[in-house]
């Protein structure tokens, strides 16, 4: 299976042949703005190009909302993979509008970068699609803006005070705000009646998306052992606690990406199937694992047939009994867990009744995975100490959890 089947694109994009895109052909030619001369030598204007079009294909929009929004995409690209370009001309008093929002509705620009959310809001209030997405896009912006200003002002404090959790955050955080302009140019109506589903979806696709990038250099061999605080953090517990080595931080990435991955893509079914939202979250998704490399791995981790409970744990005593013997320690992991997976099925039982999944059944489904997690590093810790044996069956439940699936159907749109 490819990528583009998983997300159900009906295509998938193509970011490495060149294509002929004006807005890119014209991105920087003026010499007027210097950080677009110097971003227009970079691959992310090319690209940024071939993801908006991607994103726009089906859907009438005219010009100046289609710059407007490629723009944009340069930006979210350019800061997502810390081009040095914007370090240059990004100044003071420009991280000082970005942290304001240019006084509050991007009104004021005091350099490039707040010159591009400038613009942006000023053609997205002319959008068909704003009365409806209007304040949640500019929440998202707020969002993406403020967070990269402060990490200008930790950086400067400190070349590693970005830690690889507000990494991933921020990485999240401007790719939603990409989404939310994108259903604002598009006139998406779904926020009308789905806003808490619309929500959750936009924080799961940058869960999604923030991830995906960490993972993405331990797929190559390259990956950084600071990652850890990515896993041990959902957890609120320090790095140092539960000591894995890269490739089981790579493990446990690739893991908690799966669950993010599956939950995203449950979320989905509860949004409108023919709305502009739907559609743009899956393609803009599935542009961004393109583009960064962890495509294959989230086909490969998120495919399987979910096991049943007694799968699970025949699983989970294999790994127990790898070394010939179940410690004590072992032997309570193994016991939380069965008591945990009963209570699911028990959860799955009464959501199954009606043969349909609705939006709080998910979410209940989507919490009590979490709290099996969360009950299983519990108990690791009651003794202050995570053994070897431990740590490997905590890792065996961070894959396994994620298939823990109902297998009714998602409840018809109202």
């Amino acid at each position: 299976m490819e990528v583009a089947e998983l997300f159900d694109t009906g295509g998938g994009i193509d970011l490495e042949t060149p294509q002929s895109s004006p807005y890119a052909e014209r991105y920087g030619a003026d010499g007027s703005d210097a950080i677009e001369v110097t971003l227009a030598t970079t691959p992310v204007v090319a690209e940024a190009a071939r993801i908006v079009d991607f994103l726009l294909e089906d859907f009438q929009v005219d010009a100046s909302a289609h710059e407007a929004l490629f723009k944009f995409a340069v930006l979210v690209l350019a800061v997502t993979r810390a081009q040095p370009e914007l370090r240059t001309h990004v100044d003071d008093a420009d991280l000082d509008s970005l942290a304001t929002a240019g006084g509050g509705d991007f009104e004021q620009a005091a350099g490039p970068m707040s010159r591009v959310f400038q613009g942006l809001m000023a053609v997205l209030r002319e959008q068909p699609g704003w009365a409806v997405n209007g304040p949640a896009a500019q929440s998202r912006l707020r969002n993406a803006a403020a967070g990269y200003a402060q990490e200008r002002r930790l950086e400067e404090f400190a070349a590693d005070a970005l830690t690889p959790g507000l990494a991933a955050a921020s990485r999240g955080a401007w790719k939603e705000a990409l989404v939310e302009a994108a259903c604002v140019v598009c006139g998406d109506e779904g926020r009308n009646r789905k806003t808490e589903v619309a929500d959750a979806v936009g924080r799961l696709l940058g869960s999604v998306v923030g991830l995906a990038s960490e993972l993405a250099p331990f797929l190559a061999g390259v990956g950084d052992e600071r990652a850890v605080e990515l896993v041990t953090q959902r957890f609120a517990i320090p790095p140092q606690v539960v000591k894995l080595t890269l490739r089981q931080i790579a493990r446990a990435l690739r893991a908690t990406l799966e669950l993010e991955v599956r939950d995203l893509l449950d979320a989905l079914h509860h949004l409108d199937p023919l709305g502009a939202r739907t559609q743009l979250v899956r393609r803009l998704v599935l542009a961004m694992l393109t583009a960064d490399g962890s495509a294959r791995a989230v086909v490969a981790a998120t495919t399987s047939e979910p096991p049943s409970r007694d799968e699970v744990m025949r699983r989970m005593r294999a790994i127990a009994l790898a070394d010939g013997e179940v410690t004590s320690d072992e032997r309570a992991l193994l016991r939380r867990f069965d008591t945990q997976l009963h209570t699911f099925n028990e959860l799955i039982e009464r959501i199954e009744e009606d043969r349909v999944v609705d939006f709080d059944e998910f979410q209940q489904l989507r919490e009590m995975r979490q709290t099996i997690l969360d009950e299983l590093f519990r108990v690791a810790l009651a003794d202050a100490h995570v053994s070897d044996d431990e740590r490997q069956l905590l890792l065996r439940a961070m894959e396994l959890v994620p298939t823990l699936r109902s297998r009714a159907l998602t409840a018809p749109d109202s």
